[in-house]
């Protein structure tokens, strides 16, 4: 989904994607995004964050902006029914730590 985000400002407003890393570095709304999670836990269809890996750098880089949230997020539950147990586990740690947030 986050791939989707940055693809929706670079779309919208071309160069590179490391033009628009760190906060407000965005310059306004991008394509409309359409996001629908697979996993339960990132929560990533309902933030303005996006992040991306370097892997020439190994790095981590972060977009940050109000034109990051998506048009719509769709989120059906049974899409997550055919997640290994593994990874049903690992999300839903993730979204229950994000209860005391």
């Amino acid at each position: 989904m986050d791939t989707t985000k940055g693809f929706s400002v670079l779309l919208a407003h071309g160069g590179d994607g490391q033009d628009y890393t760190g906060v407000d570095k965005v310059p306004g709304p991008g394509i409309p995004a359409f996001l629908i999670p697979t996993t339960a836990g990132t929560g990533s269809e309902v933030t303005n964050i996006a992040i991306f890996g370097d892997p020439e750098k190994e790095l981590k880089l972060g977009m940050v902006s109000p034109y990051l949230l998506a048009r719509l997020a769709l989120v059906d539950p049974t899409l997550t029914y055919g997640c290994p147990p593994g990874v049903t586990a690992a999300t839903g740690i993730d979204a229950l730590g994000c209860v005391h947030a």
